[in-house]
């Protein structure tokens, strides 16, 4: 697990081959989130189960929606603070 800022998770987004994924969970922090590999048993059990903090699972080819999902969570921060 890698609890990373925003900017960073971006970053290694944009940077990941579509088959080698990177799934974003929700952490407690404001501006961070928790990026792991999405092809993973652990992860793949996460994402089946649909758990709360789930974000999605993003790579290079699909970084404007990763942007927007990431963007979405920091307004949603905002507004529980």
């Amino acid at each position: 697990m890698s609890v990373i800022t925003i900017s960073k998770a971006i970053e290694r987004i944009s940077q990941a081959d579509p088959s080698s994924p990177l799934a974003v969970f929700q952490t407690e922090h404001p501006r961070r989130v928790n990026v792991v590999f999405a092809n993973t048993i652990w992860t793949q059990k996460c994402i089946a189960r649909g758990t709360w903090d789930f974000l999605g699972v993003f790579h290079r080819e699909n970084l404007a929606e990763a942007q927007q999902k990431l963007d979405e969570y920091v307004e949603y921060m905002k507004d529980a603070a």
